[in-house]
């Protein structure tokens, strides 16, 4: 244990004493003999040992009656209520404590010998007949008293206002992440940008990063007993190296929290021609690219979106909260025009597959530009500032899995005289750099996250992050046919539905809908998108022939989520579906809208 110690923990477990409120110094003191006064840095450990050595799952509340076997873990409500007073001390200090509640030094007293002075291993393969040492039982506590005293930790804006309700760890945790934010500002337009080429990948600053990190969480999962159904603020991740995760606050605190969430989903491209798909072969392994001819008419989807935005907020009679776009539908120039021009009608977030990510080596490219780079997300959340300018952060991450064509695929998209070999596999050509997940916090008390089509359908290796974060809702773009409750979307969808309870909507493009249609290989369906959410509940979002966008509403619904030793959580919230409405533009513009929908044909 002293060398895991040593290893999660290489500087030591303490800062010096703070020189400011709120903000430990940068000198750190190479020692392991007191606990981490850092809470994240105390969950790290804590957390870390609890889970390699399989102790977790040993923890159970006495209230689950009597058991013939010695080696479980009992807790107590008395101890629980010890643990929560510790947290809350914690939590309501000035700043960086010097001095932490006895319970927590009697704590980690317990680890320290069994690591340092007893040098016992982490993992024991322990008879049923046999007592679980002493330290799981001591980590146990150490990790609740730092989740518990992370409740605030994530959720606040980058408003000063709300500075003063915030307690001092999220007020560390929240100048981290800005200063991080402050490095990759810039101004583009008429909308002041911060593209965050460089994230905040853990919260723990001692806790060495190509070991563990560690971030917020939303949701604790209903169903499993796992590491994650045991805390409700604060999650154990991968090293950074397997998979990066970034907690992105909204450039402002939202006003409106409790109103519905108003989504317009544009499945654009409306048409796919095989022409458009380069396709080769190298030493037996095939390849293709598609070229987004669509976007040669970049200029007119552009007002295009804005006719249809005005067409859907006068349907809801209301505001249009976020817009969405399938995979690969847009690049970055054409992105950031969106993104300005939405920017006027107030949404809070515009979401797009790209074939092109938000780096500076994009900057320059011609809004019409259509070559290939790769397959990413583009993420903007806009707000106004206190002078009403409008302000914006935005983030990209690549796919984490290349598409295989193989098998009847191309027949069921119609494909079939573009990929002639039913023997290879065509992969998808783009790169793979590293894995990353993005969570972004929207309203109060709300994150979700972003998923690229074969993301969904391969667990490896972000489903256990995702699992582990929780967001409340999750998007995941595609390139498919008709969303279906019995073709595979569904189908993953519901795993995630299931743990960690996340609404999910999968959105793909009219263009491959209507060629699955043609061969029909499914029952027609104009199903563009479907709703999951942790009721069980499916729901189907059709966008007829004379439409082109759907309006989907979402309510939000208070939550209660509890962990496995029955510590109750209230502060969350899950996303159901209202209502969904069809949203075409004014018959006056019908020559812009056939122009779009026909863009690329016969380049």
């Amino acid at each position: 244990m002293g060398n895991v110690l040593r290893h999660v923990l290489p500087e030591g477990t303490r800062f010096e004493n703070a020189k400011a409120a709120g903000t430990p110094s940068s000198r750190k003191v190479t020692d392991w003999k007191k606990a981490p006064n850092f809470p994240p840095d105390l969950f790290a450990i804590s957390a870390y040992l609890l889970d390699h050595g399989g102790a977790y799952s040993y923890i159970m509340p006495d209230s689950a009656g009597a058991l013939d076997d010695r080696c479980y873990v009992r807790i107590s409500q008395d101890e629980i209520e010890l643990w929560i007073a510790a947290a809350r001390a914690i939590r309501d200090a000035p700043t960086l404590p010097d001095t932490l509640p006895a319970a927590v030094d009697e704590l980690w007293k317990v680890v320290w010998e069994a690591a340092f002075t007893k040098k016992l291993p982490v993992y024991v393969n322990l008879a049923s007949s046999s007592e679980p040492p002493a330290w799981w039982r001591a980590a146990y506590g150490l990790m609740v008293i730092a989740d518990e005293a992370c409740v605030d930790v994530g959720y606040d804006g980058h408003a000063t206002d709300n500075d003063q309700a915030l307690s001092w760890i999220a007020k560390f945790v929240k100048a981290s992440s800005m200063a991080i934010a402050l490095n990759n500002a810039s101004r583009r337009g008429g909308v002041d940008d911060v593209r965050m080429e460089f994230k905040h990948v853990t919260i723990s600053p001692l806790a060495d990063q190509s070991v563990l990190c560690v971030q917020p969480k939303a949701r604790t999962p209903r169903v499993g007993c796992t590491l994650r159904s045991l805390t409700h603020n604060l999650a154990l991740l991968p090293p950074a190296g397997v998979v990066t995760t970034h907690w992105q606050r909204p450039p402002a605190t939202p006003s409106d929290s409790d109103a519905n969430l108003n989504l317009l989903l544009v499945p654009l491209p409306y048409t796919i021609h095989p022409g458009w798909f380069d396709v080769g072969t190298d030493k037996g392994v095939g390849w293709f690219e598609l070229r987004p001819k669509w976007l040669r008419e970049a200029r007119k989807i552009r007002l295009f979106i804005d006719e249809l935005v005005q067409a859907a907020k006068r349907r809801v009679d209301g505001k249009i909260h976020g817009v969405i776009f399938p995979e690969y539908s847009l690049n970055w120039p054409l992105f950031k025009e969106l993104r300005d021009m939405l920017a006027e009608h107030d949404v809070e977030f515009l979401i797009a597959g790209s074939c092109q990510n938000c780096s500076r080596d994009q900057e320059n490219l011609e809004v019409d530009n259509v070559d290939s780079r790769g397959n990413f997300v583009l993420v903007s959340q806009l707000a106004r500032s206190a002078d009403n300018s409008a302000t914006s952060v935005t983030t990209s991450r690549p796919k984490h899995h290349r598409w295989g064509i193989y098998d009847g695929q191309p027949d069921a998209y119609g494909l079939r005289t573009v990929f002639p070999d039913g023997r290879i596999v065509y992969w998808e050509k783009i790169g793979l750099p590293r894995r990353e997940i993005d969570l972004h916090v929207f309203r109060n008390s709300s994150v979700f996250a972003t998923m690229i089509c074969e993301d969904l359908a391969r667990s490896d290796p972000c489903h256990q992050v995702l699992r582990s974060l929780g967001p409340n809702i999750v998007f995941v773009l595609l390139m498919d046919g008709p969303q279906l409750p019995t073709r595979w979307p569904a189908r993953y969808a519901s795993t995630l539905a299931d743990d960690p309870g996340s609404a999910v909507l999968t959105f793909t493009s009219m263009g491959l809908v209507d060629r699955t249609n043609a061969t029909a290989a499914f029952p027609a369906s104009r199903a563009i998108a479907m709703w999951k959410d942790d009721t069980g509940r499916t729901r189907e979002i059709v966008c007829p022939s004379t439409a082109q966008g759907v309006v989907i509403s979402l309510k939000s619904q208070e939550a209660v989520d509890q962990t496995l030793d029955g510590r109750r959580n209230a502060d969350t919230c899950q996303w159901l579906f209202d209502f969904q409405r069809p949203i075409s533009i004014d018959r006056d513009q019908a020559a812009l809208a056939e122009d779009v929908c026909w863009a690329g044909i016969g380049d």
